[in-house]
């Protein structure tokens, strides 16, 4: 039986973020793929969950990822500069994502797979 989802959606472009998301119903079981072809992109939060995959990308200036409560993001592409917020087992797969400088925090179990093109310095 083929079942039309296409009203579960709240789908919102605000000012310049685009948000996708169920609405709250019977929809607890449900998961969803969305291809969104775009040009760029700065801006990447992750929620619930949710597993995103991003590949396509090269040569981005900058990127901000964002996940929490036990999401997964997979890249493919370059960018210069990557900021990374995760929290709630989060777990980000950016090997094939190079990487000129990374600005990293993890938190509540999260982890981070990373490639970068210099040495790092500091403590963990």
């Amino acid at each position: 039986m083929l079942v039309s989802l296409s009203r579960a959606f709240d789908i919102r472009v605000q000012i310049k973020p685009l948000s996708i998301g169920l609405k709250p119903s019977i929809y607890e079981q449900v998961t969803l793929r969305i291809e969104i072809p775009m040009p760029n992109l700065h801006d990447l939060q992750l929620s619930g969950g949710s597993h995103g995959v991003v590949k396509g990308f090269y040569s981005l200036h900058s990127l901000v990822l964002s996940l929490s409560g036990n999401s997964h993001i997979e890249t493919e592409g370059t960018a210069n500069d990557l900021s990374i917020s995760a929290s709630g087992g989060s777990h980000l797969e950016l090997s094939n994502f190079p990487l000129h400088n990374a600005n990293v925090i993890l938190g509540g179990g999260s982890r981070a797979t990373i490639e970068v093109d210099w040495m790092p310095t500091g403590g963990l």
